[in-house]
Parts: structure tokens; sequence; C-alpha cells
């Protein structure tokens, strides 16, 4: 099991036969998803999918794939030489409400680089009149003074991609292409802007 998980505050259990991982930041379905349906709906609907209209802006930009990539290869190391994945870390929680720093992000869980080294607040939660907006999560960027806060410039911003991403390697949580793609990513990403 992987992703957003609704749960009570006690968390589920890892056992001989299950993982259970948790991402920080995600929703259920994220801004990758919603554009990846662009086409699909323009084939069988006529038209692209609007933004949904949300009490918070929709979806929550924090990447899932790297860590199901991992996931999955795990599960077939456990399945063909009985090699478990590794623990990984809850979401922490005050009694049902998630735990959130001081940015409004989760803390706990495993937290991909674009998490731990926001940019943004990304949430799984969210509300209004469209009718699945509890399911798209939040994605309320930082204002630029918020970002040069947290990275005076743009080595320390990546001195922290780097750093997490090699934790998350080094834990099991992403594969190696997947960290030299998130790298590349923050490498190219202008935070004067």
């Amino acid at each position: 099991m992987i992703g957003r998980v609704a749960r009570d505050p006690k968390p589920m259990a890892n056992t001989d036969k299950e993982r259970v991982w948790e991402m920080a930041g995600t929703s259920h379905s994220g801004y990758a998803g919603f554009l990846s349906r662009m086409d699909i709906s323009e084939r069988d609907f006529g038209a692209r999918p609007n933004m949904p209209t949300c009490d918070q802006p929709p979806y929550s930009r924090i990447p899932t794939d790297k860590v199901y990539r991992a996931a999955y290869k795990h599960m077939v190391a456990w399945i063909r030489e009985g090699k478990a994945p590794p623990i990984a870390p809850f979401i922490d929680r005050n009694g049902k409400e998630l735990a959130r720093d001081a940015n409004g992000n989760a803390t706990g869980g495993i937290q991909v680089a674009e998490h731990a080294v926001p940019l943004a607040m990304n949430t799984g939660a969210n509300s209004g009149e469209a009718r699945f907006c509890r399911l798209y999560g939040a994605h309320i960027p930082f204002a630029n003074e918020k970002i040069r806060e947290l990275y005076p410039t743009q080595d320390a911003y990546l001195v922290k991609v780097k750093a997490v991403t090699q934790r998350n390697v080094e834990a099991g949580f992403i594969l190696p292409a997947d960290a030299k793609k998130t790298i590349a990513a923050a490498e190219k990403r202008d935070l004067s802007k």
C-alpha cells in the first residue's frame, strides 16, 4: 500500500506480508494525473477539462511516480527473492489531524525532495463546490520573499534537494534514475523569479 492513506490515528501495521508507505503532501488525484487526462478528455468528451474550482488551488504537485517505481521494484524482489521492502516512517499525527511544519506541509512519512525542500504548501486535502475537491489536494505556491528566506541562494536550495534525494535512494524509497531526474529538474529551476 502506498500513497495518501486515510486512517485513524493508529498507524496500519507493517507485517511479513505487507508494507505500508505513506507519502507526505500527496493527494488521491494530483496534478500529474490531471495533466495526463487532458488528451483523453478531449478525445472522449470533446474538450479539455478546466481546473476545478475548490476552496484552495487544487492538485498537489508532489510526484508519486518515483516512489511507486521503487515500490514495484521492491515488490518484485520480495516475490522472487524473499527480500522484504524497507519499512517507511508513517506521516506524523496529532490525534486525528496530520502534524504540519511551519510551512503548512505534513511531517513524517516518505518525503520526496519536492515536499522536503518546499516551494509551496502541498496537501492531500481540499474542499469546495467541485464534486471531487476533497480528492485533489491543494497546491499553494510560496511568495518569492518566502522562497528567498528559505533558500538565500540557488546553491542552498540544490544542496538540500541533493541531500534529501540521496537519503531517499539510500532508504530505498526512490531509484537512482529518478534521483538523477529530481536533481536535474532542481538544477533547471530558477528561484530568482
